[in-house]
């Protein structure tokens, strides 16, 4: 697999970019970046980003570049020089849309190395909030919008100072990332075994920022778990390239299984090869207490524990685990997630919300693991309706949460409705067929 080399500086763009490539290097251009007398806004970002491409000294592979130009109309507001120019960049854009040009290019290897072989502009057209002086104030005061073109950074803090987008959320945050991954499979920069794979964990993370950023959220706040089940390790390599690490799955055979492999892939590499890609196991779902102590030794995170006697043989499991690791109890502890029926359906597992306070507070003298939060499996339907259970559990999560016991995560949603779980506080999202297509029979 060919490297790529980011031609900027931007950890954004370093990381959105990591999302389709696990080797990306990072060699800044350093240019004039100047827009030229009457120079349109798009044509400025274009250019910047095709000569950033060009100027790139130290490469390896192909060269990917970007720049962002916020625009209010023609005039072009680049990073501020201080706190000052920040609120006053601010204030000029409280209650009006503006444009976000995201320009990109790649330059070409071998016999093309001089020249860029792919280039575009995504627009986003972003409508902000009309703004008291003392929100912008507070909002420069955190330091957030001074290293920011137009001084604010959607995906964080300033994201609460918009109240509309059109167009790319990846691109306003600084890489049209579906837009430029498609270039680079054009021109063969990346080949992929898989490449509807590669596109559907692009796309599902877009949505997922997009969905935190509508809740008033920071865009890396959920994260999403690849649920693997059935699926082949072969995926879940290639999947780990695309900087998709957590992956979910529900019978223990198959986790023993796959956790081996990667365990013996570990083992053969060389000593001197990078560190093969290994997996953060999850196991998702229903408990069986005969089976709980090996998932407490096999697993990172446990999602569906929901009764005293599973959760001692979890610890039990995570006690042994971390004395074959030769590990203090503390250093790893198994992270569970109680799991909590709040449609009352006798199909489903989980403590009920009135005996969950109990639970939590026997938990707590157990070694070896940590209770980090809740998660839910609402009824079937359509997305809507799920919508009251997610918020419930995030409400009843509140209500129980302590400075010692935070219950910081909450695990809701899947494929259906994992934008509904996110807008309403979901930390993890489970997302199986969305991501890797129908599991195989």
């Amino acid at each position: 697999m060919t490297p790529l080399t980011l031609a900027s500086a931007s950890p954004r763009r370093r990381a959105l970019l990591s999302q389709a490539h696990p080797q990306v290097y990072v060699s800044p251009s350093h240019i004039d970046e100047r827009a030229r007398e009457g120079e349109p806004p798009r044509e400025f970002a274009l250019r910047m980003a095709q000569e950033k491409a060009l100027a790139a000294e130290e490469s390896t592979g192909y060269v990917v570049a970007g720049d962002t130009v916020v625009a209010l109309g023609e005039q072009i507001l680049g990073k501020p020089r201080d706190a000052e120019e920040a609120l006053e960049m601010l204030g000029q854009l409280s209650g009006r849309t503006h444009h976000v040009w995201s320009g990109w290019a790649v330059r070409g290897v071998g016999p093309r190395a001089s020249e860029v072989i792919a280039s575009g502009v995504s627009c986003g057209e972003v409508t902000f909030r009309s703004l008291s002086a003392e929100e912008v104030r507070a909002y420069v005061s955190t330091g957030e919008p001074l290293d920011k073109a137009g001084s604010y950074g959607i995906q964080g803090l300033g994201g609460k100072l918009v109240s509309s987008l059109k167009g790319s959320f990846d691109g306003v945050m600084g890489l049209p990332t579906l837009e430029v991954v498609e270039a680079l499979l054009d021109v063969g920069a990346l080949t992929p075994a898989h490449p509807q794979l590669l596109r559907s964990s692009l796309a599902l993370r877009e949505r997922v920022r997009v969905a935190a950023w509508r809740s008033g959220r920071p865009a890396d706040a959920p994260r999403l778990l690849a649920v693997s089940k059935r699926h082949p390790v072969e995926l879940i390599q290639e999947a780990l390239g695309y900087d998709l690490t957590h992956f979910g799955e529900n019978y223990l055979q198959e986790l023993t299984q796959k956790r081996a492999m990667f365990d013996q892939m570990r083992g053969d590499a060389l000593p001197e090869s990078p560190a093969p890609l290994t997996p953060t196991w999850h196991y998702i779902g229903a408990l069986q207490t005969n089976k709980a102590k090996r998932i407490g030794s096999l697993a990172s995170w446990v999602h569906g524990a929901s009764r005293l006697e599973e959760l001692r043989k979890l610890s039990e499991g995570a006690c042994a685990a971390a004395e074959a690791r030769a590990l203090p109890l503390h250093a790893q502890p198994l992270r569970v997630l109680i799991q909590v029926n709040l449609s009352g359906e006798q199909s489903k597992g989980g403590v009920s919300a009135e005996a969950l306070p109990q639970l939590l507070e026997a938990s707590s003298s157990l070694l070896g693991l940590k209770v980090e939060g809740l998660m839910t499996f609402p009824p079937p339907g359509e997305p809507e309706e799920s919508r009251p259970f997610f918020k419930a559990l995030r409400e009843l999560r509140d209500s129980l949460a302590t400075p010692e016991r935070p219950l910081e995560h909450l695990s809701m949603g899947t494929s259906q409705d994992f934008e509904v779980a996110v807008e309403e506080g979901a930390t993890w999202t489970r997302v199986g067929t969305a991501l890797f297509g129908e599991r195989p029979c």
